[in-house]
């Protein structure tokens, strides 16, 4: 938990995505859909509307991630007794940059042991 909310932070150990790409993965003005590890494609719709409903529910998605390495995506929610209505305009989102164990907090990985 953190600011009167939940992070949840999912991984995976993929492809990554480059820094280029992480400014406008969830800019639905720009749909960009690669194949993924095992070349798997998509539409590239999921983040854009993924986005939408975290932001309309109070809440901030965002990105880490590093070419060949991987990449992690935190998504922060208010807690009831937090939330306030998207247009509110009050930002009650913490700062992008989460310590470690913040970042871990909600961890589920489909590379980890028993997924």
């Amino acid at each position: 938990q953190d600011q009167g909310g939940v992070i949840i932070s999912v991984n995976d150990s993929g492809l990554g995505i480059s820094a280029k790409k992480t400014e406008r993965i969830f800019d639905h003005t720009e749909l960009d859909s690669t194949k993924g590890t095992h070349g798997e494609s998509g539409t590239g719709l999921g983040l854009p509307l993924s986005k939408e409903m975290v932001e309309l529910n109070g809440g901030r998605i965002w990105i880490d991630s590093t070419e060949g390495m991987g990449s992690t995506f935190h998504v922060w929610l208010p807690s009831a007794a937090s939330a306030q209505p998207a247009a509110s305009g009050q930002d009650t989102a913490p700062e992008q940059q989460q310590t470690p164990s913040q970042a871990q907090a909600g961890l589920i990985s489909p590379d980890s042991p028993g997924s």
